[in-house]
C-alpha cells in the first residue's frame, strides 16, 4: 500500500485523491468536535461531523468497488460467506441480528448512542502511553517529537475552542510526520529540556 497503516485514510489515496479539506478530517477530530458539540450545540459543527461522517461511508463503499474492481473473484458472495467457517456462537448472533433488524431498530439505533465514547478509547490510550513513555522513545516515534528544548508560545488562543501556537527547537533533527499546524499535547520533561 505504501502507508504505514491501513486506515481509511491511508488506504483511500489509492482509489480516492485527497480528502475534502474541512474542520473534521480524522477520527480524533471528529471524536473532539463531538464533544465541543455537546457543550455549545452549535449547528455548523454538527453539520461538519455530518459531512465527515458520510463521506468516511462513502469512502469505505468506493473503497469496496475499487477491490471489487481490483481483484475480481468468481465466487459469489454467498459462496465466500458459506466457505467461511463459522462457530454457533457466530450463528446465533447472526440470527439475533436479523432479528433485531427485522423487528426493533430502535434497539439497535440505541446502540449508537455511546460510539463516540467506545472509539476515543483507544486514541486516549495512545495518548496516555505516549504521556508516560520516555522522551527517547517519543524521538523514535515519527508521530511524536522528542527532546524538543523550552517551547515558545508564538499565539495565545483567541476564543474558546482555539489552539496556542508554539514554536519548537531541537537539538538533533527527527523524522516525523507532524507538520506546521497540526494539534499537538506538550508535556513538561525536564530530563529532555533546556
Amino acid at each position: 500500500v505504501g502507508e504505514p497503516r491501513y486506515s481509511l485514510k491511508n488506504v483511500e489515496k489509492l482509489y480516492r485523491g485527497k480528502r475534502n479539506n474541512s474542520e473534521v478530517n480524522d477520527a480524533v477530530g471528529s471524536v473532539v468536535g463531538y464533544e465541543l458539540w455537546l457543550a455549545d450545540k452549535n449547528p455548523a459543527l454538527l453539520d461538519e461531523l455530518v459531512a465527515y461522517n458520510r463521506d468516511d461511508c462513502e469512502s469505505t463503499a468506493e473503497l469496496v468497488d475499487w477491490i471489487r474492481e481490483a481483484f475480481p473473484i468468481a465466487r459469489s458472495e454467498e459462496e465466500v460467506e458459506e466457505a467461511l467457517p463459522q462457530s454457533e456462537e457466530d450463528k446465533e448472533k447472526d440470527l439475533l441480528e436479523e432479528d433485531i433488524l427485522r423487528s426493533q431498530l430502535p434497539v439497535v439505533a440505541s446502540s449508537w448512542v455511546d460510539y463516540h465514547r467506545r472509539e476515543q478509547r483507544p486514541v486516549w490510550r495512545q495518548r496516555r502511553d505516549w504521556l508516560d513513555a520516555p522522551a527517547w522513545d517519543l524521538s523514535e516515534d515519527e508521530r511524536c517529537l522528542g527532546g524538543c528544548s523550552k517551547p515558545t508560545l508564538v499565539q495565545e488562543p483567541v476564543k474558546r475552542g482555539t489552539r496556542s501556537v508554539f514554536e519548537l527547537s531541537f537539538s538533533t533533527p527527527q523524522i516525523t510526520k507532524l507538520q506546521g499546524g497540526d494539534a499537538v499535547a506538550l508535556r513538561d520533561d525536564k530530563a529532555f529540556t533546556s
